[in-house]
């Protein structure tokens, strides 16, 4: 359904990948970065739903931009980190969700221009990468420029309004008017020497489009998503990564990453009980085309870790919520020291390096096929990378060989009309023509008979002798001993064994309780050993095993 439906998105003209929009802006520097989400003030105003009258300084925090470029040097220069993305909140003199789109200057209580100016410089000089949070659709009553006439009116002429965030009372601001205010503040930030990376436009991509029917700038909701992604497509032309909330199809073509991605558990507590198996639907179709970072925190029954190596995302080193209790920020979980933290990023980050620009491979891959034949389906994902023809051949010839089918032969047939075995050597040649360094395989043998089992175990092995690092998931230890250099072995999100295949499999009786048992060599190792056969320790796979039995007779 995700191939069909990434298909359909090309037809559309909606479909951009990262690689596209490298060649508009660098987004290398995003990719195996560590994100950094922090913020300089938060101030609550009294009519805000978050306002505490019992303790109104609560929610209230001013932190200079000394101390965030004190941060990042730390990050460089003592825990030394490569890859970072500082995301800064609350850096205009309003605060934190206050008096958008008027939020100019600098906070001038953390130090004004000249403050941002010095850690926007610091996080350069050490490589890393810059961001700011910013608003243009929530319109606040406070705004030095609020004028009811720019506002979204409804059929009846009337406004709308709440008081929800920090900064109280609001309504907001027509999406024909956003460019203008965006334009106008980005001028300014680069008129104060703010050399800006990234930025982040922020509910524009979660909130629905809006209609407006003042008549001076009346709109539909199309029209609503068009000047949205004019916003995003501004930033871009100026070399500015651009974000926002979470993702959508209209935002694709011009966003570079988004805030996370929506899973279940950015909407209950660690404690509350799963909703059900959350299915990664967006990264299934639009992996290759946007960034998430994920949360990296541990509870007592979750690490949010497995979800950003799941989903090949990148790492929060450090995410701080202005808004407690909302969007996933339910506290820090355990507390892990700057090094521990840092050593779980650096395995998430490495991981999204390789895998970035890669579309998701599925559990059975030959459900991608759906080329008229094999060259056109190999050829596919070369093609969008906007590789010449030439270029495209080559690729697909090496990888219709590489998976060790016959270029002439299978190159004009349909891949429905192959075997179960080849259909499945046709799909992984269209992720080999992409030319990975990394593949992640789940359940890779999954529904093949037992002989395409065995010539397909045996295809993988020699990918891996290719030199193609293979991350392989499975239930079956006898596939695990017979390809695996190193086994993890979870229980229930938790790592319960980590080591060679010999080291792993010493513990029968553990695997046994986790429910995964031991390879048959093994099992049938243990029982001729208990009816008196003098075998070793260690014989896991069937050809060590028929070595020391070969052995073993040859002896007597």
């Amino acid at each position: 359904m995700c191939k069909f439906y990434r298909n359909y998105t090309k037809e559309q003209g909606t479909f951009h990948t990262l690689r596209e929009k490298a060649a508009r802006a660098d987004v290398e520097k995003l990719v195996g970065s560590m994100f950094v989400h922090a913020g300089i003030k938060t101030l609550v105003q009294p009519e805000s739903r978050f306002f505490d009258p019992e303790a109104p300084e609560k929610n209230n925090h001013l932190t200079p931009f000394a101390v965030r470029t004190k941060q990042i040097r730390n990050c460089y220069e003592k825990l030394g980190i490569k890859k970072l993305y500082l995301h800064l909140d609350g850096w205009g003199d309003p605060g934190y969700d206050n008096e958008h789109p008027d939020y100019l200057p600098a906070c001038i209580e953390a130090g004004g221009w000249e403050g941002m100016k010095e850690l926007c410089d610091t996080i350069h000089d050490c490589g890393y990468v810059f961001g700011t949070h910013d608003q243009y659709h929530d319109y606040y009553f406070r705004a030095s420029t609020y004028d009811e006439s720019s506002a979204i009116h409804l059929e009846d002429g009337s406004i709308p309004s709440h008081a929800n965030w920090a900064g109280g009372n609001q309504t907001y601001l027509c999406a024909t008017q956003a460019p203008y205010y965006v334009k106008r503040n980005f001028l300014e930030l680069a008129a104060h020497d703010i050399k800006l990376d990234c930025a982040y436009l922020d509910v524009f991509t979660c909130n629905e489009p809006d209609e407006c029917f003042e008549p001076h700038h009346k709109m539909t909701r199309k029209e609503c998503l068009e000047f949205r992604s004019r916003c995003f497509a501004y930033l871009l032309s100026q070399n500015i990564l651009s974000s926002s909330e979470e993702v959508a199809d209209w935002s694709v073509a011009n966003l570079v990453f988004c805030h996370y991605a929506p899973y279940d558990f950015m909407m209950r507590r660690p404690e509350e009980p799963k909703q059900g198996i959350p299915v990664p639907l967006f990264n299934l179709v639009y992996h290759d085309c946007v960034i998430i970072p994920w949360m990296m925190e541990k509870h007592e029954n979750e690490d949010y870790m497995l979800y950003a190596l799941i989903n090949g995302g990148a790492p929060y080193f450090d995410r701080n919520g202005a808004y407690n209790g909302t969007d996933g920020a339910f506290g820090a979980g355990s507390d892990f020291t700057e090094e521990e933290q840092k050593k779980r990023c650096e395995q998430v980050a490495s991981l999204h390096e390789h895998v970035a620009y890669s579309e998701l491979v599925f559990q059975y891959p030959e459900n991608q096929l759906f080329a008229a034949t094999v060259y056109e389906d190999v050829a596919f994902g070369p093609r969008n990378l906007g590789l010449d023809a030439t270029e495209v051949e080559q690729r697909v010839k090496d990888a219709i060989e590489l998976v060790e089918l016959d270029y002439e032969t299978f190159k004009d047939r349909s891949p429905f009309e192959l075997s179960g075995g080849q259909q499945r050597r046709v799909a992984f040649a269209g992720v080999l023509a992409m030319r990975p360094t990394t593949l992640v395989l789940d359940e890779p043998v999954a529904g093949l008979d037992p002989a395409s089992r065995n010539e397909f175990l045996g295809f993988i092995d020699r990918l891996h002798k290719r030199g193609i690092t293979l991350v392989m998931v499975s239930h079956n230890m006898n596939d695990i001993a017979r390809l695996a250099d190193r086994v993890l072995v979870l229980d229930r999100g938790e790592i319960a064994f980590l080591g060679t295949p010999e080291e792993v499999f010493s513990h029968p009786v553990e695997l046994r309780e986790i429910g995964l048992g031991v390879p048959h060599a093994q099992r049938m190792a243990n029982e001729l050993r208990e009816l008196g056969v003098p075998l070793e320790e260690g014989l896991y796979s069937p050809e060590t095993l028929a070595e020391h039995l070969v052995a073993l007779l040859e002896s007597r």
